[in-house]
């Protein structure tokens, strides 16, 4: 004979109120462990807050007098476009004269700079000018310094940051892996400009030196270390060593 189940108006009654209170200590149960992770969540954003506040202001600290003493020296540095008295580079190719409107004109060229190694695949375009907006853009080329084709000083600096909105924030962050030896190739107008490693180094943010000209064409490349920090400066300096028309 099966089991008969006690009924009646009294049980019902309280099977009903067993329920709701069981309903209501689930209720509490539930509330608890939400204001729980609520309260969990509210205190990593702070925290994730913070720690975004304060590397911000860490990097701004860091990099602000490196960065305005380097920026206002390449102001002061006469602009290769304003002074052709070096000429173009007759040594490496005798045929190519040009006047102040000449070289204006390569300026609006296609500029790109390449360094394919073993351990490094970079291709990135090079704009005139290291603001923010152009470095979201690719990598800049230092103002007053040389371009390919003239005699001097070419100074190229490009981040080496977290990821953002813009792929062009990592453009260097393995730039360390380049070595004594390895090639670098730019692109600019229509002609290939080979660049070869001769000397990597690592100076404070005050070493403007790196951005003197010089006699012979060369090719600086430099960038912050270590990476994601804004405490050093990475320079590797190249020799011109072919030009291709």
């Amino acid at each position: 004979m099966s089991e008969q189940k006690p009924f009646g108006p009294g049980f019902d009654i309280v099977t009903s109120q067993n329920q709701k209170n069981q309903l209501v200590n689930l209720k509490k149960i539930y509330d608890r462990k939400r204001r729980f992770w609520s309260l969990i969540f509210f205190l990593i954003g702070i925290a994730l807050t913070a720690i975004t506040l304060v590397g911000g202001f860490y990097f701004w600290v860091s990099n602000k007098d490196g960065y305005t003493t380097i920026f206002n020296y390449a102001k002061n540095q006469i602009s290769p476009s304003s002074d052709l008295k070096n000429g173009p580079l007759s040594s490496l190719n005798t045929d190519l004269q040009l006047d102040q409107d000449g070289y204006e004109e390569k300026l609006e060229g296609e500029f790109r700079l390449e360094i394919k190694t073993a351990d490094l695949d970079i291709s990135t375009p090079v704009w005139e000018g290291v603001g923010e907006e152009i470095l979201s853009q690719g990598v800049g080329l230092q103002p007053g310094t040389a371009l390919p084709g003239f005699s001097g000083n070419t100074v190229i600096y490009g981040h080496r940051w977290y990821p953002g909105e813009s792929p062009y924030f990592t453009v260097f962050n393995d730039l360390d892996k380049l070595r004594v030896g390895d090639t670098a190739i730019i692109n600019y107008n229509n002609e290939k400009f080979t660049y070869k490693v001769t000397e990597s180094k690592v100076v404070e943010p005050t070493q403007v030196e790196i951005l003197e000209q010089t006699e012979e064409p060369i090719l600086t490349i430099y960038t912050c270390t270590p990476r994601y920090t804004a405490d050093k400066r990475l320079v590797y300096i190249l020799k011109l060593i072919s030009w291709e028309k």
